[in-house]
């Protein structure tokens, strides 16, 4: 498996860290005001985020600790400072934790990012991360993912333009992102074991 995408992806994000809640999430606050509510009222417990960089995209009133993971150091240094916070600089695919350490998995705004060199890796790396979700997580725990989905056709058309453009993002050492649709992401969660529960928050 070829993972330039994930050298690069990590290099923007390291670069970007200081600047990442006023360029990303000040253009995107509408999104953030959204979502952060939603995942208030369904975290609880000992609380995984992976991915969420220097965001915490829910409060932390119904949980007893919140771990944040994240494979950029440099965003996880931005993280506010909370009571209940840890951080852990670590791969979204390869966990450091021992399986039922969590009640709740939260994957916020992360599985478009994980875009490998070609679609099928890219499918393999997203499969990967939710198996690591599940294996952490405690038995009735629940795996929350935010993220933005796209029509079946849309992502037919990233399929079909996936190398050229990646080539393209790579000259510039820009990374390279895939929007699952939710037919084909519910057929992916299907193949890792996990059911739906509700896909709409």
């Amino acid at each position: 498996m070829n993972d330039n995408n994930l050298f690069v992806t990590k290099a923007y994000f390291d670069s970007l860290s200081a600047e990442y809640v006023n360029l990303i999430v000040d253009s995107q606050k509408q999104i953030y005001r959204n979502i952060n509510p939603v995942l208030t009222r369904r975290v609880k417990g000992r609380t995984l985020s992976i991915g969420s960089g220097p965001v915490m995209n829910f409060a932390d009133a119904n949980t007893d600790e919140i771990v944040c993971a994240d494979i950029s150091f440099n965003m996880l240094e931005k993280l506010p400072v909370r009571q209940k916070l840890s951080r852990v600089n670590a791969d979204a695919r390869a966990l450091p934790f021992d399986i039922d350490t969590f009640d709740t998995v939260v994957i916020p705004f992360l599985l478009h990012h994980m875009a490998m060199d070609s679609v099928i890796d890219t499918d393999r790396t997203v499969a990967k991360a939710l198996g690591e979700a599940s294996r952490v997580l405690r038995r009735n725990g629940r795996v929350i993912i935010a993220d933005l989905f796209v029509s079946q056709f849309v992502e037919m058309v990233e399929r079909s333009f996936y190398a050229p453009a990646i080539f393209y993002l790579h000259r510039s050492m820009r990374p390279m992102m895939y929007f699952y649709s939710m037919a084909n992401f519910k057929e992916l969660l299907a193949d890792c074991r996990l059911a739906v529960s509700s896909d709409q928050v």
